[in-house]
């Protein structure tokens, strides 16, 4: 649906679009122990070169998944090009995992800022952070911001998410997305592209994607 297939297809130096020589970073709930294609099998596909490094705060223990998030975002990042299930959008990159909380709304500004500088002195030139705060941290709005001006790192955020009905506005995209240095992502629904209840929006989004698509 939204024509992945097609970048791929865009040549860069005679060869297939595929992020190889480009590191990612996730900056997530961590990647699981069970999952092999984005462990031990990571370098098993088309691009037998490219390298995967697991990193985690102290504080917890282990670069396992607590929950799935991370995993799934992963494996939508840079799942290898192996002929099994979900092949990533980057299937070609190499990619960096930071574990640095339980979930996407229970993050700590200390935690998060050093996920940040843990993705960047791996050599992260793609940050992917889908987590937020309601709040403006500065200590992480000054990393984010260390990085994108002095190294060129992109950073993409998620707009927000929220119960339905409750007391946080959807009408508004919350930190780290609304800064300036950040790209801000919200999800739209499929096939029909309105923005269901709960998805944070507004004018600081840059990217939709679709949810919800059968894969």
């Amino acid at each position: 649906a939204m024509r992945i297939p097609a970048a791929w297809d865009v040549l860069t130096a005679g060869r297939r679009t595929s992020g190889a020589g480009v590191t990612i970073g996730s900056i997530d709930t961590g990647i699981s122990f069970g999952q092999a294609e984005l462990r031990g099998g990571f370098a098993a596909g088309s691009v037998p070169g490219r390298t995967v490094q697991h990193f985690f705060l102290s504080s917890l223990g282990s670069s396992d998944d607590a929950c799935g998030h991370g995993t799934r975002m992963a494996g939508v990042i840079a799942a290898p090009d192996d002929g099994r299930s979900v092949m990533g959008v980057a299937w070609g990159a190499n990619l960096v995992n930071v574990r640095h909380a339980n979930g996407v709304a229970n993050v700590s500004s200390s935690d998060a800022r050093a996920a940040v500088r843990t993705a960047g002195n791996a050599g992260a030139r793609v940050v992917s952070m889908a987590w937020q705060s309601l709040n403006w941290w500065w200590q992480v709005s000054d990393e984010i911001r260390w990085w994108h001006r002095n190294r060129g790192v992109l950073f993409l955020a998620a707009a927000g998410t929220s119960e339905c009905g409750g007391l946080i506005i959807d009408n508004n995209v919350v930190f780290p997305a609304e800064m300036g240095e950040v790209v801000a992502v919200t999800g739209i629904s499929y096939p029909g592209g309105g923005v269901p209840c709960g998805i944070h929006r507004g004018p600081e989004v840059d990217v939709t994607a679709y949810l919800d698509v059968p894969t």
